[in-house]
This record gives structure tokens, C-alpha cells and sequence, in this order.
């Protein structure tokens, strides 16, 4: 009991600060966002403004003359590439064995 008593006496004495114990109206909440929403919507929110906008936008670039881009092709080339498999190498073993031999 004594430190309760001590803590009543102590905080007896302060007045308490009138916005702490303050409820919250969400009516009143509501209204305020609602204004400033109506003055500056969301992020993303289609407004009369930016769907006129869009639209613009769109049409100009559905009525674009330029053809679509093509990056420019590169000319055929044979592949000469042949495996060492299939080479024939004849001839060099011919040559190392002259040389080894004599």
C-alpha cells in the first residue's frame, strides 16, 4: 500500500493534460480525409484530368506513321567448322613416323 500512497500523492497534485483522455470522432476523421482527398486524390486514383490525358497519349501513338523497329540482319555464313574426328590426318601421321623411323 505505501508505494500506491506515495504515487496518489505525487500525481494528485498535477493537472492532466486535457488531450490525453481526448476519444477519437471517426465521423470527424472521415471528413477531413475526405476533403483533402477531394483536393488531392490518391496515388493512382483515375480522376477526369488524367483520363483525358491518357487518352490523348494513346491516340497519338495509335496514329504514328513510324514502322516498328528491326534490328538489322546479320549475312548468312557457312559454317566450315569440321570436327578433328573427321579430319583427315593421314599425312601427318605419315610425317612423324618418317621422322621417328629415320
Amino acid at each position: 500500500k505505501q508505494w500506491y500512497q506515495r504515487r496518489v500523492a505525487i500525481t494528485a497534485g498535477i493537472p492532466r493534460h486535457p488531450q490525453i483522455h481526448k476519444k477519437s470522432d471517426p465521423i470527424k476523421a472521415y471528413k477531413k480525409y475526405q476533403e483533402s482527398w477531394s483536393v488531392q486524390p490518391a496515388p493512382g486514383q483515375k480522376t477526369v484530368a488524367n483520363t483525358k490525358l491518357r487518352n490523348a497519349i494513346r491516340q497519338q501513338m495509335m496514329t504514328c506513321d513510324l514502322e516498328p523497329y528491326r534490328p538489322p540482319q546479320r549475312p548468312v555464313t557457312v559454317n566450315t567448322y569440321q570436327a578433328p574426328t573427321d579430319k583427315k590426318r593421314e599425312r601427318l601421321r605419315w610425317a612423324v613416323r618418317n621422322k621417328m623411323m629415320g
